[in-house]
């Protein structure tokens, strides 16, 4: 088990997470100017109530320093004595109508059980207090007894946008029957494929929690990665605690259990997201080969998330999408990924997004195209472009030609590359009379069909 310096660990989040750390045989270690009684007023280590724990001030031999400190793991907690935990670049927690509810725990991919839910607390700490962290805890280790003042039998109904529903979650786990769900309308959008759709579907279910913090969340299947997701570098880059909440949202939007949401889209989406993950997606789109990837990525919950550079917040942002296109260029240029489907055969990789690509990353799209994929037997395939420019800035992997074929087409329109931020060139004069576009026009076409819940029976096809 991991030896853990968690500082704060007196507070309220603290005291919780020591707990929590204890219970799973972890040697904790929690640093505290509290005075300790007979000891002259000054603080010295003495034993917690639990076995491996002390309480020291930050001078204390024990607590690692040094080069030795990388052996264990440090969690920090600790904030204002006569306040919330939160750091001053964070906005006030919101008011308590408005406080999101606690999510279901994630153990961080890489991590290991010292990591377990640590970014996922801190977040619902910022988001709803630390009497909600507590209270998610407590329910999680709570187990229903005798005396306990709990029903002891779940109730059998649960509310849904369409009125009262049985939750058939405990049926279908004793039977081993999985869901089903049918197509009751095809789609009327021809121009997408199936997996495209699927990709732009899971980048827009993803983006829900955290649409107040970027405007736009990408997803690509990357070789050896999984299905990954990322989003805006800058001022508009997400922390990975609302990472895991944006992946966490979109595992629950794939979860049968959970009920579906009120918001017409958003019910379409979940049911089109359940029947990948059940099969019955991928039966009516057999045609669609890449789509097999994406729904078994689904199943396996192999969702990773790229974070993105590191870029001054006063410069233009890496998009999503190329971040993640520059995933896809290593693989594409590594020996032996060469003409996948043969020579003179291009393998389509789908870049699905929130949104159209804007009218820097289809250049840069283009180009990549061009002078990249090209090469190596690759072409990618977004959702189309709303064509319109903002401040951008250049990925890492466009160099050379490609950067100069998006440079010249930049150009064209009276945009200018300052090293590599992309700036609008034109006069006041010249923007008169632009008028900009609405957040709908922003958004991929709506394919049109329509799924429901199936009952399994020959009349659902």
């Amino acid at each position: 088990m991991a030896t853990i310096l968690v500082t704060g660990g007196t507070g309220t989040l603290g005291r919780a997470v020591v707990d929590r750390l204890l219970g799973d045989g972890h040697d904790v270690r929690s640093p505290s100017r509290r005075r300790v009684a007979g000891t002259g007023g000054g603080a010295r280590p003495v034993r917690m109530r639990q076995a491996g724990t002390v309480r020291c001030p930050p001078d204390c031999p024990s607590v690692p320093s040094g080069p030795k400190a990388g052996r264990g793991t440090v969690r920090h907690l600790g904030g204002n004595a006569k306040g919330p935990l939160m750091h001053t670049h964070e906005p006030e927690r919101a008011p308590a109508g408005e406080r999101r509810q606690p999510l279901p725990q994630r153990q961080e991919r890489g991590s290991g059980p010292a990591g377990t839910a640590a970014s996922a607390l801190l977040a619902l700490q910022r988001s709803a207090g630390n009497a909600a962290v507590v209270r998610a805890m407590e329910q999680e280790r709570h187990v229903h007894g005798a005396g306990c003042g709990h029903p002891q039998e779940e109730p059998a109904v649960q509310r849904s946008a369409d009125g009262p529903s049985v939750q058939r979650a405990a049926d279908q786990e004793d039977s081993g029957k999985q869901p089903r769900y049918k197509q009751v309308r095809p789609s009327t959008e021809g121009t997408r494929s199936a997996d495209l759709r699927m990709k732009d579907r899971m980048a827009r279910t993803a983006h829900v929690p955290v649409g107040r913090r970027t405007p736009h969340v990408a997803v690509s299947d990357v070789p050896g990665d999984g299905m990954m997701f990322s989003s805006n570098s800058g001022n508009k880059k997400l922390s990975e605690a609302r990472q895991q909440e944006a992946l966490g949202h979109l595992e629950s939007a794939m979860d049968p259990r959970q009920p579906l949401s009120d918001d017409p889209r958003r019910r379409k989406d979940q049911l089109k997201l359940r029947a990948a993950v059940t099969g019955q997606y991928g039966q009516v789109h057999s045609g669609d080969a890449n789509l097999a990837r994406t729904t078994k990525a689904m199943r396996d919950k192999k969702l990773t998330w790229d974070g993105g550079p590191s870029t001054c917040k006063k410069d233009g942002s890496v998009h999503g999408e190329m971040t993640l296109l520059g995933r896809q260029i290593a693989h594409w240029e590594k020996e032996g990924n060469h003409w996948p489907r043969g020579e003179g055969k291009f393998e389509i990789v789908a870049m699905g997004g929130v949104k159209l690509a804007c009218g820097a990353c289809q250049m840069a799209f283009e180009a990549a195209n061009a002078h990249i994929g090209k090469r190596y037997g690759y072409q990618v395939a977004a959702s189309g472009t709303h064509n319109e420019m903002f401040r951008w800035q250049a990925p890492e992997w466009l160099t050379g030609p490609a950067f100069a074929q998006v440079q010249q087409q930049a150009a064209a329109r009276g945009w200018v590359f300052h090293g590599r931020n992309l700036e609008d060139g034109r006069s006041e004069e010249e923007r008169q009379g632009e008028t900009r576009k609405t957040s709908d026009q922003h958004l991929p076409e709506d394919s049109g069909s329509e799924w429901a819940e199936s009952d399994g029976s020959q009349s659902d096809g």
